[in-house]
């Protein structure tokens, strides 16, 4: 983002920019909380027209007890 400012490319420099804000605002620290004692699994699902992904994460005694993640490739036979 500098180095496009620096070489005047400034609309270049803007989405950098942008883009940089908007990857800090998804990987910003996030919690849920829950009743003591919570025992729940936790499953997230997303995909596209390329990739699925899935996400579960472990959740006893209203603590993370874990986690697992998965990333599978789209193919049509």
């Amino acid at each position: 983002m500098k180095q496009a400012a620096q070489e005047e490319e400034f609309e270049r420099a803007a989405r950098l920019r942008d883009d940089l804000r908007a990857l800090e605002r998804a990987v910003e620290k996030q919690a849920v909380v829950l009743g003591d004692g919570t025992d729940c699994d936790v499953i997230a699902l997303a995909e596209d027209q390329l990739e699925a992904a899935v996400q579960v994460f472990y959740v006893r005694g209203a603590g993370s007890a874990g986690s697992a993640a998965g990333c599978w490739t789209r193919w049509r036979t």
